[in-house]
């Protein structure tokens, strides 16, 4: 009747388009079958397959593997025959002039759809069966109410570093949606236990994030899942302010600043420059608003009472990360010293660095932090820097020589210093 409007949603249609076309094109009539001797493929058994799928796309993301063989297909009760149907949602791969593949392996046409499957699965097996196998060791029946279920989910996907779950927890918090459960409900079986766990499942994500002062991409990701839920209030809010006269950004909670940066990300309106200036000179504010940093092309730092902490961030968060967009960083004027521009040269060492332009004028640079940086561009047969402003530092003679040496090597980018 309406177009999806969360990511859930509408894996969740595409998940029951899958379905209805493999009935349609697979499904026999009974007697037709029985008298040619064809394998019929019903509706219990298409949906068997699609929660033994579930299954394996759940071991596969605890064991942190895409790719599947036969052997594992069948371990997780998924019939090879009954899945091909489900081209959709997985496909085979044939290896057979690669000396290390012999057989032939499988995998989810992409890792969303993975994700998607193993909420899938998660989801059914605490509904349908009682079990919580993604936050116990054991299957074993839990007591859990579905809020507990919700939010333990929520707790282990933010507990791990690596966002392994992030997409997965997604997924998760949107199938506790009634709407969802109902597009499934010839799948799972709609519990009264559900009835107001996404309620609780929103105060409960909105605590963690007024909590968690440390980790903005955990905020983001949680921001996210409010998304799913339907839930909008801390975005309608931060625009409320924004289209106010007054932007009382020096009031701003923790995750009032997670907010701004989930409505950036999210806006129609172009990133491609960054100006801290524009909302708080604040090294704090940075540090959380790092994933605009990230696919912003400029980035304006200057005089923003900036330490070695930023640079760290930069490198972590920014340069090093393949899905950066930053081109043109500008951090003159900060008190950066050779400790911050020793860090920042670890990430121009990175082969994902994509910068171009580096200003760092009158940042209290000498000899060390010069030579690092020289260093640095020197490792990477890769760099794409070509301005380097050092001005109002002081190199020394050993800096400026080492300067020099880079400007002047026919193989590498750098044009100006």
């Amino acid at each position: 009747d309406e177009l999806p409007k969360t990511l859930t949603d509408m894996y969740t249609h595409f998940l029951l388009l899958q379905r209805r076309q493999t009935k349609a094109k697979y499904n026999t009539d009974q007697s037709t079958s029985e008298t040619s001797g064809t394998e019929t493929f019903s509706d219990k058994t298409n949906d068997e397959t699609i929660l033994s799928l579930g299954k394996l796309a759940f071991k596969g993301l605890k064991e942190k593997n895409l790719l599947f063989t036969e052997e594992e297909l069948t371990s997780c009760g998924t019939d090879v025959t009954k899945a091909a149907v489900f081209s959709g949602l997985l496909t085979q791969i044939k290896r057979e002039n690669h000396d290390l593949y012999k057989q032939n392996m499988f995998c989810f046409v992409h890792q969303s759809i993975q994700e998607f499957m193993a909420a899938l699965h998660v989801c059914y097996s605490f509904t349908n069966k009682g079990e919580n196998v993604f936050t116990e060791s054991t299957s074993a029946t839990s007591d859990l109410t579905a809020s507990e279920f919700y939010k333990k989910a929520v707790d282990k996907a933010f507990e791990d570093e690596h966002g392994d779950w992030d997409m997965f927890l997604r997924f998760l918090v949107g199938l506790s949606l009634e709407s969802n459960q109902d597009l499934l409900q010839d799948l799972m079986n709609k519990n009264e236990k559900h009835k107001d766990a996404s309620k609780e499942a929103v105060e409960y994500i909105k605590k963690k994030i007024r909590e968690n002062n440390n980790d903005p991409d955990k905020n983001l990701n949680l921001f996210y899942c409010l998304n799913e839920l339907n839930d909008d209030t801390l975005v309608q809010e931060i625009k409320k302010y924004l289209n106010s006269e007054e932007k009382p950004f020096e009031t701003f909670t923790a995750s009032q600043w997670s907010a701004l940066t989930f409505v950036m990300l999210n806006s129609d309106e172009n990133l491609e420059v960054f100006d801290l200036k524009k909302y708080l000179k604040s090294e704090q504010v940075l540090l959380g608003m790092m994933p605009v940093v990230k696919v912003s092309n400029t980035t304006l730092l200057s005089w923003c009472e900036l330490s070695e902490e930023s640079c760290n961030g930069l490198t972590l968060s920014v340069l090093t990360k393949p899905s950066s967009n930053l081109t043109v960083l500008d951090l003159s004027h900060n008190d950066l010293m050779d400790a911050g521009v020793m860090r920042l040269a670890d990430g121009l060492k990175h082969v994902n660095c994509k910068l171009e332009t580096l200003k760092l004028a009158g940042c209290q640079v000498t000899e060390d932090g010069c030579i690092s940086l020289a260093e640095a561009i020197k490792s990477n047969r890769l760099s794409s820097l070509k301005h380097l402003d050092l001005s109002y530092n002081h190199p020394g003679n050993k800096g400026m020589r080492a300067l020099n040496a880079i400007v002047e090597d026919p193989n590498k980018k750098l044009e100006t210093v």
